[in-house]
Formats: structure tokens, sequence, C-alpha cells
């Protein structure tokens, strides 16, 4: 084919079928090598069309009781430089962000905040989606649907109920988490 992949990617690329531990073989594939694949990949089924999204993230907190080692964004509960947008605050900007450049999606992006309630995401997305129903919300990551279960004595189902969010996206969550 003109390139010079290395066996684990041909493999990836033509067969398809990988087991475990050629998943952790990839993981360790040059990322060049991954990107020249993916981009073969794109074009071999799409052809020269890209598409795009234009979105905003919405970090509505950086308090965080994780304290991932990667994480250079998050600050302990009490830390000066902590803060958490009230629901107001935290839509203005969305909505100004869409005047400016017409957002197709918001990613709704935080930390686990012991100090916010299932209430608080409720009430952010009915007003997100009340000032702006054409934007889509790409709301809360895997970890923190699980932080509110837990918190709330909830399963996944009815965090995902009580944030409106559709059926069809529910087994991202249940993938991702397991």
């Amino acid at each position: 084919m003109g390139n010079n992949w290395s066996p684990i990617v041909e493999k990836a690329i033509y067969e398809g079928k990988l087991g475990p531990r050629d998943i952790e073989e990839l993981f360790r594939a040059d990322l060049w090598e991954l990107g020249s694949a993916a981009e073969y990949l794109t074009r071999r089924y799409f052809g020269n069309v890209v598409t795009f999204i234009p979105n905003m993230i919405l970090n509505y907190t950086n308090v965080c009781v994780i304290a991932c080692r990667f994480c250079a964004f998050y600050r302990p509960p009490g830390h000066p430089e902590a803060y958490t947008l009230s629901v107001e605050e935290a839509v203005r900007r969305v909505v100004a962000i869409d005047r400016e450049f017409g957002i197709r999606q918001v990613l709704v992006q935080g930390g686990i905040n012991p100090e916010l309630g299932i209430e608080y995401y409720e009430e952010l997305f009915k007003a997100l989606k009340a000032r702006l129903p054409h934007v889509a919300i790409h709301g809360l990551s895997p970890i923190e649907i699980d932080y509110l279960a837990r918190k709330h004595r909830m399963s996944y189902s009815e965090v995902l109920d009580s944030l409106g969010t559709p059926v069809w996206t529910r087994w991202l969550v249940v993938a991702v988490r397991y």
C-alpha cells in the first residue's frame, strides 16, 4: 500500500479483529504511525470530506476531590483558586459564545465537586435547553455520572433520567464505565 506501518497497525487496519494483547501493543505504537493510519482510514471511508461541530467547553467548576496525576486543571475544595459557576453565570457564558460563534454543542466538563448535588446539574441542563434549544448538551463524564449515582444512591439510569439524557446515549456511559 505504500505505507510503512508496523504489523500491529496493519492488522488493525486490514483484519479488524484485535485481542487484548493486540490492543496493548497498539497503545505502544508510534503516534505518527497511528495518525497516518487514521488518515488512511478516513480517506478510505469518507474521501476528502471533513466535518466539524462548532462547540465550546463549559468548565463549570475546577473543584475536584479525585486529584488525577495528569490533571493540572483541578483545585481541591477550599483552595484560593477554586471556583464553581452559578447556573446563571454558566448559562450566560454559553449564550455569549453561541451569539458570537453559533455553536451547536456544549461540553459540560468539570470535576468531582462534593458541594454540588444532582439539583445543580438538573437546573443547569434545563436552563441551557430553555435558552439554547438548538445546542446539544454533551454533559458530564462517566466518572461524574458515577459520582452522582453513588452520592444520591441512584442507578445510572435514574441519574441520566433526571438530567434529561436521551435513552440512545446511555450505552456510552455504561461502555466507558466498564
